[in-house]
Protein backbone atom coordinates (compact mmCIF):
# COMPACT_ATOMS: atom_id res chain seq x y z
CA UNK A 1 0.00 0.00 0.00
CA UNK A 2 0.89 3.53 -0.45
CA UNK A 3 -0.30 5.62 2.68
CA UNK A 4 1.32 4.91 6.11
CA UNK A 5 1.25 7.12 9.32
CA UNK A 6 3.42 9.62 10.09
CA UNK A 7 5.51 10.14 13.19
CA UNK A 8 4.51 14.01 13.85
CA UNK A 9 1.61 15.89 15.26
CA UNK A 10 -0.35 15.45 11.70
CA UNK A 11 -3.60 13.71 12.45
CA UNK A 12 -3.40 12.24 8.83
CA UNK A 13 -1.27 9.94 6.56
CA UNK A 14 1.10 10.09 4.32
CA UNK A 15 -0.96 9.66 1.05
CA UNK A 16 1.23 9.60 -2.41
CA UNK A 17 0.34 10.91 -5.98
CA UNK A 18 2.95 8.71 -7.35
CA UNK A 19 3.30 5.25 -5.30
CA UNK A 20 5.93 3.73 -3.61
CA UNK A 21 5.29 0.87 -6.02
CA UNK A 22 7.00 3.36 -8.74
CA UNK A 23 9.40 4.88 -6.55
CA UNK A 24 11.31 2.02 -5.12
CA UNK A 25 12.12 0.84 -8.79
CA UNK A 26 14.27 3.98 -8.93
CA UNK A 27 15.75 3.39 -5.84
CA UNK A 28 19.66 2.93 -5.26
CA UNK A 29 20.61 1.09 -1.66
CA UNK A 30 16.53 2.04 -0.45
CA UNK A 31 17.86 6.01 -1.24
CA UNK A 32 16.37 7.99 -3.85
CA UNK A 33 18.02 11.29 -4.93
CA UNK A 34 15.60 14.33 -4.77
CA UNK A 35 16.15 17.58 -6.74
CA UNK A 36 13.84 20.43 -5.57
CA UNK A 37 13.19 22.93 -8.66
CA UNK A 38 12.71 25.80 -6.49
CA UNK A 39 16.27 25.88 -4.71
CA UNK A 40 18.38 23.96 -7.30
CA UNK A 41 19.54 21.47 -4.98
CA UNK A 42 19.96 17.73 -4.15
CA UNK A 43 19.58 15.84 -1.53
CA UNK A 44 18.46 12.29 -0.27
CA UNK A 45 14.96 11.05 0.35
CA UNK A 46 13.34 7.61 0.57
CA UNK A 47 9.78 6.70 0.36
CA UNK A 48 8.47 9.92 1.15
CA UNK A 49 9.02 11.50 -1.84
CA UNK A 50 5.64 12.93 -3.85
CA UNK A 51 3.49 12.49 -1.14
CA UNK A 52 1.84 14.68 1.37
CA UNK A 53 -0.56 14.27 4.44
CA UNK A 54 -3.87 13.74 3.53
CA UNK A 55 -3.05 14.15 -0.02
CA UNK A 56 -6.02 11.85 -1.53
CA UNK A 57 -8.27 12.38 1.35
CA UNK A 58 -11.66 14.73 1.18
CA UNK A 59 -12.89 16.25 4.88
CA UNK A 60 -16.19 17.45 3.46
CA UNK A 61 -18.70 19.33 5.73
CA UNK A 62 -16.77 18.06 8.20
CA UNK A 63 -16.83 14.16 7.30
CA UNK A 64 -13.48 12.35 6.32
CA UNK A 65 -13.60 10.25 2.59
CA UNK A 66 -10.63 8.08 2.13
CA UNK A 67 -12.11 5.91 -0.54
CA UNK A 68 -10.19 7.11 -3.32
CA UNK A 69 -7.03 6.12 -1.10
CA UNK A 70 -8.73 2.68 -0.65
CA UNK A 71 -9.26 2.59 -4.69
CA UNK A 72 -5.79 3.51 -5.41
CA UNK A 73 -4.46 0.92 -3.36
CA UNK A 74 -6.42 -2.26 -5.14
CA UNK A 75 -5.24 -0.41 -8.43
CA UNK A 76 -1.92 -0.62 -7.41
CA UNK A 77 -1.97 -4.43 -6.55
CA UNK A 78 -2.74 -5.28 -9.70
CA UNK A 79 -0.21 -2.81 -11.51
CA UNK A 80 2.30 -4.48 -9.30
CA UNK A 81 1.42 -7.72 -10.80
CA UNK A 82 1.71 -6.21 -14.30
CA UNK A 83 5.05 -5.09 -13.48
CA UNK A 84 6.27 -8.28 -12.77
CA UNK A 85 5.24 -9.81 -16.11
CA UNK A 86 6.68 -7.03 -17.96
CA UNK A 87 10.07 -7.16 -16.16
CA UNK A 88 10.27 -11.28 -17.50
CA UNK A 89 9.70 -10.71 -20.70
CA UNK A 90 11.52 -7.21 -21.21
CA UNK A 91 14.09 -8.57 -23.39
CA UNK A 92 11.37 -9.85 -26.11
CA UNK A 93 9.64 -7.98 -28.60
CA UNK A 94 5.67 -7.77 -27.21
CA UNK A 95 3.87 -9.44 -24.77
CA UNK A 96 0.07 -10.00 -24.02
CA UNK A 97 -0.74 -9.53 -20.79
CA UNK A 98 -3.84 -10.70 -19.11
CA UNK A 99 -7.21 -8.88 -19.11
CA UNK A 100 -7.27 -8.16 -15.75
CA UNK A 101 -3.36 -6.95 -15.58
CA UNK A 102 -4.15 -4.88 -18.60
CA UNK A 103 -6.55 -3.29 -17.32
CA UNK A 104 -4.78 -2.81 -13.81
CA UNK A 105 -1.99 -1.13 -15.95
CA UNK A 106 -4.12 1.66 -18.07
CA UNK A 107 -6.45 2.19 -14.60
CA UNK A 108 -3.48 2.62 -12.82
CA UNK A 109 -1.90 5.26 -15.31
CA UNK A 110 -5.46 7.20 -15.31
CA UNK A 111 -5.34 7.33 -11.46
CA UNK A 112 -1.52 8.60 -11.29
CA UNK A 113 -2.66 10.73 -13.99
CA UNK A 114 -5.46 12.48 -12.17
CA UNK A 115 -4.12 12.35 -8.99
CA UNK A 116 -0.77 14.41 -10.14
CA UNK A 117 -0.68 17.54 -8.27
CA UNK A 118 -1.09 19.51 -11.99
CA UNK A 119 -4.29 18.01 -12.27
CA UNK A 120 -5.86 18.86 -9.08
CA UNK A 121 -4.43 22.54 -9.69
CA UNK A 122 -6.07 22.38 -13.43
CA UNK A 123 -9.98 21.36 -11.74
CA UNK A 124 -11.37 25.10 -11.28
CA UNK A 125 -10.75 26.17 -14.10
CA UNK A 126 -11.27 22.60 -16.44
CA UNK A 127 -14.66 22.55 -13.81
CA UNK A 128 -15.45 25.77 -14.64
CA UNK A 129 -15.19 25.45 -18.39
CA UNK A 130 -17.66 22.14 -18.49
CA UNK A 131 -19.98 24.03 -16.60
CA UNK A 132 -20.12 26.71 -19.31
CA UNK A 133 -20.39 24.42 -21.69
CA UNK A 134 -23.22 22.65 -19.92
CA UNK A 135 -25.33 26.23 -19.29
CA UNK A 136 -24.70 27.21 -22.71
CA UNK A 137 -26.27 23.90 -23.93
CA UNK A 138 -29.11 23.53 -21.23
CA UNK A 139 -27.77 19.98 -20.17
CA UNK A 140 -25.39 18.05 -18.21
CA UNK A 141 -23.98 16.21 -15.34
CA UNK A 142 -22.80 19.43 -13.60
CA UNK A 143 -26.15 20.95 -13.87
CA UNK A 144 -27.69 18.09 -12.16
CA UNK A 145 -25.77 17.91 -9.14
CA UNK A 146 -25.26 21.74 -8.77
CA UNK A 147 -29.17 21.97 -9.09
CA UNK A 148 -29.64 25.39 -10.95
CA UNK A 149 -33.10 26.35 -11.36
CA UNK A 150 -34.25 26.39 -14.71
CA UNK A 151 -34.43 30.68 -14.34
CA UNK A 152 -30.80 30.46 -12.69
CA UNK A 153 -29.63 28.43 -15.98
CA UNK A 154 -31.53 31.10 -18.07
CA UNK A 155 -29.50 34.39 -16.41
CA UNK A 156 -26.29 32.57 -16.67
CA UNK A 157 -26.63 31.58 -20.13
CA UNK A 158 -27.77 35.25 -21.68
CA UNK A 159 -24.93 36.70 -19.47
CA UNK A 160 -22.15 34.12 -20.53
CA UNK A 161 -23.05 34.83 -24.00
CA UNK A 162 -22.60 38.32 -23.79
CA UNK A 163 -19.08 37.60 -22.38
CA UNK A 164 -19.52 37.24 -18.70
CA UNK A 165 -18.05 34.56 -16.68
CA UNK A 166 -18.35 32.69 -13.72
CA UNK A 167 -15.95 31.94 -10.94
CA UNK A 168 -16.36 30.18 -7.72
CA UNK A 169 -17.47 32.30 -4.59
CA UNK A 170 -16.77 29.87 -1.62
CA UNK A 171 -13.96 29.00 0.33
CA UNK A 172 -12.48 25.68 0.66
CA UNK A 173 -13.10 23.37 -2.66
CA UNK A 174 -10.15 22.29 -3.97
CA UNK A 175 -10.24 19.07 -2.61
CA UNK A 176 -14.29 18.69 -3.58
CA UNK A 177 -13.78 19.59 -7.15
CA UNK A 178 -10.93 17.79 -7.57
CA UNK A 179 -13.00 14.98 -6.20
CA UNK A 180 -15.59 15.80 -9.04
CA UNK A 181 -13.54 16.07 -11.49
CA UNK A 182 -11.70 13.08 -10.83
CA UNK A 183 -14.88 10.72 -10.89
CA UNK A 184 -15.79 12.33 -14.14
CA UNK A 185 -13.07 11.79 -15.71
CA UNK A 186 -10.92 8.59 -14.23
CA UNK A 187 -13.01 5.70 -16.14
CA UNK A 188 -14.97 7.48 -19.33
CA UNK A 189 -12.58 9.46 -20.25
CA UNK A 190 -8.32 8.78 -18.95
CA UNK A 191 -9.47 4.81 -18.39
CA UNK A 192 -11.01 4.42 -21.77
CA UNK A 193 -8.91 6.39 -24.13
CA UNK A 194 -6.03 4.23 -22.56
CA UNK A 195 -7.54 0.88 -22.46
CA UNK A 196 -9.53 0.85 -25.65
CA UNK A 197 -7.47 3.73 -28.05
CA UNK A 198 -3.45 3.66 -26.29
CA UNK A 199 -0.68 1.58 -28.10
CA UNK A 200 1.28 0.89 -25.29
CA UNK A 201 5.44 0.35 -25.39
CA UNK A 202 7.51 -0.36 -23.08
CA UNK A 203 11.14 1.57 -24.04
CA UNK A 204 14.65 0.10 -23.21
CA UNK A 205 16.36 3.47 -22.63
CA UNK A 206 20.48 3.20 -22.59
CA UNK A 207 20.63 6.36 -20.12
CA UNK A 208 19.26 6.32 -16.56
CA UNK A 209 15.95 8.74 -16.92
CA UNK A 210 14.05 10.52 -13.55
CA UNK A 211 11.18 10.79 -12.94
CA UNK A 212 9.06 14.03 -11.99
CA UNK A 213 6.43 15.15 -9.75
CA UNK A 214 3.83 15.30 -12.36
CA UNK A 215 5.25 11.81 -13.07
CA UNK A 216 2.82 11.15 -16.53
CA UNK A 217 4.41 13.21 -19.28
CA UNK A 218 1.44 14.46 -21.76
CA UNK A 219 2.56 15.63 -25.02
CA UNK A 220 -0.55 16.39 -27.02
CA UNK A 221 0.18 16.77 -31.25
CA UNK A 222 -2.30 17.31 -33.86
CA UNK A 223 -2.26 13.46 -35.11
CA UNK A 224 -1.04 11.64 -31.91
CA UNK A 225 -1.44 11.98 -27.99
CA UNK A 226 1.53 10.50 -25.73
CA UNK A 227 1.40 9.67 -22.91
CA UNK A 228 4.26 8.66 -20.91
CA UNK A 229 5.86 7.82 -17.66
CA UNK A 230 9.41 6.18 -16.42
CA UNK A 231 8.60 2.84 -14.26
CA UNK A 232 12.25 2.41 -13.42
CA UNK A 233 15.42 4.24 -14.78
CA UNK A 234 16.16 2.51 -17.79
CA UNK A 235 12.32 1.82 -18.55
CA UNK A 236 10.05 4.11 -20.41
CA UNK A 237 6.52 3.59 -20.47
CA UNK A 238 4.56 5.38 -23.42
CA UNK A 239 1.02 5.34 -24.87
CA UNK A 240 0.60 6.47 -28.10
CA UNK A 241 -2.97 7.30 -28.92
CA UNK A 242 -3.98 8.39 -32.61
CA UNK A 243 -6.24 11.37 -33.34
CA UNK A 244 -7.51 10.59 -36.69
CA UNK A 245 -8.70 6.88 -37.40
CA UNK A 246 -8.34 5.29 -34.02
CA UNK A 247 -10.53 2.06 -33.61
CA UNK A 248 -11.49 0.87 -30.27
CA UNK A 249 -9.21 -1.98 -29.64
CA UNK A 250 -9.87 -5.16 -26.87
CA UNK A 251 -6.23 -6.03 -27.37
CA UNK A 252 -3.97 -6.45 -24.36
CA UNK A 253 -0.26 -6.39 -25.97
CA UNK A 254 2.43 -4.34 -24.26
CA UNK A 255 5.27 -3.88 -27.46
CA UNK A 256 8.66 -3.74 -26.21
CA UNK A 257 11.51 -1.67 -28.34
CA UNK A 258 14.98 -0.34 -28.14
CA UNK A 259 14.98 3.86 -27.47
CA UNK A 260 17.84 5.00 -29.59
CA UNK A 261 20.12 7.22 -27.33
CA UNK A 262 19.12 10.60 -28.75
CA UNK A 263 15.77 10.16 -28.15
CA UNK A 264 16.31 8.83 -24.63
CA UNK A 265 18.37 12.06 -24.13
CA UNK A 266 15.69 14.09 -25.35
CA UNK A 267 13.12 12.51 -22.85
CA UNK A 268 15.66 12.77 -19.86
CA UNK A 269 15.40 17.11 -20.78
CA UNK A 270 11.65 16.77 -21.01
CA UNK A 271 11.11 14.64 -17.97
CA UNK A 272 13.71 17.41 -16.20
CA UNK A 273 11.84 19.98 -17.25
CA UNK A 274 8.42 19.06 -16.38
CA UNK A 275 8.87 18.97 -12.86
CA UNK A 276 7.05 21.00 -11.03
CA UNK A 277 8.39 20.97 -7.67
CA UNK A 278 10.71 17.97 -7.45
CA UNK A 279 12.26 15.08 -9.61
CA UNK A 280 13.55 12.00 -8.07
CA UNK A 281 16.34 9.35 -9.93
CA UNK A 282 18.74 6.81 -9.07
CA UNK A 283 21.83 9.20 -9.36
CA UNK A 284 22.12 12.78 -9.10
CA UNK A 285 21.67 14.73 -12.72
CA UNK A 286 24.73 16.94 -13.06
CA UNK A 287 23.58 18.98 -15.98
CA UNK A 288 20.20 19.53 -14.60
CA UNK A 289 20.23 23.33 -15.28
CA UNK A 290 21.38 22.49 -19.00
CA UNK A 291 18.82 19.73 -19.46
CA UNK A 292 15.99 21.63 -18.46
CA UNK A 293 17.14 25.08 -20.60
CA UNK A 294 17.46 22.68 -23.63
CA UNK A 295 14.19 21.38 -23.41
CA UNK A 296 12.62 24.86 -23.47
CA UNK A 297 15.10 25.80 -26.84
CA UNK A 298 13.47 22.54 -28.20
CA UNK A 299 10.03 24.19 -27.85
CA UNK A 300 8.72 22.71 -24.65
CA UNK A 301 6.63 24.06 -22.04
CA UNK A 302 4.86 23.10 -19.04
CA UNK A 303 2.24 25.26 -17.09
CA UNK A 304 3.43 26.70 -13.63
CA UNK A 305 1.18 25.15 -10.28
CA UNK A 306 0.86 28.18 -8.43
CA UNK A 307 1.01 27.80 -4.27
CA UNK A 308 2.03 23.80 -5.04
CA UNK A 309 2.49 23.58 -1.08
CA UNK A 310 -1.65 24.49 -0.63
CA UNK A 311 -2.75 22.18 -2.92
CA UNK A 312 -0.82 19.05 -1.99
CA UNK A 313 -2.27 19.96 1.55
CA UNK A 314 -6.10 20.26 0.07
CA UNK A 315 -7.87 17.46 1.92
CA UNK A 316 -6.30 18.32 4.90
CA UNK A 317 -8.67 21.32 4.81
CA UNK A 318 -12.35 21.29 5.44
CA UNK A 319 -14.16 21.41 2.01
CA UNK A 320 -17.65 22.71 1.33
CA UNK A 321 -19.91 21.19 -0.71
CA UNK A 322 -22.41 23.95 -0.72
CA UNK A 323 -20.85 26.11 -3.74
CA UNK A 324 -21.54 29.52 -4.66
CA UNK A 325 -20.94 31.23 -8.07
CA UNK A 326 -20.99 34.93 -9.57
CA UNK A 327 -20.35 36.34 -12.87
CA UNK A 328 -17.23 37.73 -13.31
CA UNK A 329 -15.38 39.74 -16.54
CA UNK A 330 -13.11 37.45 -18.67
CA UNK A 331 -10.15 39.46 -17.48
CA UNK A 332 -11.18 38.90 -13.97
CA UNK A 333 -11.77 34.97 -14.89
CA UNK A 334 -8.11 34.76 -15.67
CA UNK A 335 -7.42 36.35 -12.79
CA UNK A 336 -9.01 33.48 -11.08
CA UNK A 337 -8.25 30.65 -12.95
CA UNK A 338 -3.96 32.26 -12.04
CA UNK A 339 -4.45 31.21 -8.63
CA UNK A 340 -4.02 27.42 -9.60
CA UNK A 341 -2.40 27.48 -13.04
CA UNK A 342 -0.59 29.94 -14.78
CA UNK A 343 1.21 29.80 -18.22
CA UNK A 344 1.38 27.29 -20.80
CA UNK A 345 -1.44 24.58 -20.54
CA UNK A 346 -0.47 21.74 -21.35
Amino acid sequence: MHARCNNTKSPYPIHHFVSRLILRRFQKKGILKRYWTQYDTWGNVGLDAFADYGYTQLLLDGKLDNSLEIEFGKVEIIMSDALRAIDVAINGKQLELPVKLYRGLCLYMAFVHCLSPFFKASCPENFLNDLHGQIINGTGDLLDAIKFTPKQIADYRGAILNGKKLVIDSDNYLQFLHRIQFKRLIKVFYYDQFRYFATWHVCRSPIDLPLSDVAITPIPAPSIHWYSMPISPRLLLVGRIPQVDNNCSKLTIVYFVDLPKKNAENWKDLICLQARAQLVSKDTIPDIAQRRARAIKDGHAFANIAKIDEIKKAGTINNTSDLKFKLVSHKEFETFINQFVNGVKS
